[in-house]
């Protein structure tokens, strides 16, 4: 079992994340560890749907994905830059931004789960290293104070916020 990090305080992120960090049961290293296997067989599942859209303007299981992929890198980037003690505030980003006007049908789903495996086992690799003190540290990202402890918490409940919105809208 990986250490326990402790559920962060509301004075650790802005309320948007709420929904996110309720949405995590346990310890999210775990919750990160076990949400592998979960989009491993999501994506062997759904090889063959990926243009799929449970609804017109609504991302595709492709778009989804990849927006899952490029906002974990974001989320573990300002982890790191807070955990190291710079205090540069850090830019939002628009997720819709990210995906209107791109094109992502070369992406195959090997790629995908290949692309997500490796950022999420480099995810958990760089948390596994981080000191109680630097989980503890607070920035600002997106005009708002931002521990790294929240944002641990924040890439396993968007996650597990996919994970729900796939087996409930895509199924």
């Amino acid at each position: 079992m990986a250490r326990h990090i402790s559920l962060p305080e509301q004075e650790e992120y802005g309320a948007y994340y709420q929904g996110y960090i309720n949405k995590v049961n346990g310890n999210p290293i775990d919750v990160l560890s076990r949400q592998i296997d979960q989009y491993t067989d999501l994506i062997h599942e759904n090889s063959n749907r990926m243009d799929y859209r449970y609804a017109e303007g609504k991302w595709s299981i492709r778009e989804s994905l990849i927006h899952l992929i490029d906002s974990e890198q974001i989320f573990a980037y300002r982890a790191l830059r807070i955990s190291r003690g710079d205090q540069t505030p850090l830019a939002g980003f628009n997720q819709d931004d990210y995906i209107a006007g791109n094109n992502f049908d070369h992406i195959t789903p090997w790629e995908i789960l290949e692309e997500f495996t490796h950022q999420r086992r480099a995810t958990l690799s760089m948390i596994k290293k981080f000191t109680d003190q630097e989980i503890a540290r607070i920035g600002v990202a997106s005009d708002t104070n931002t521990s790294v402890r929240a944002l641990i918490f924040i890439m396993a409940g968007h996650a597990q916020h996919h994970i729900e919105l796939f087996n409930e809208r895509y199924m």
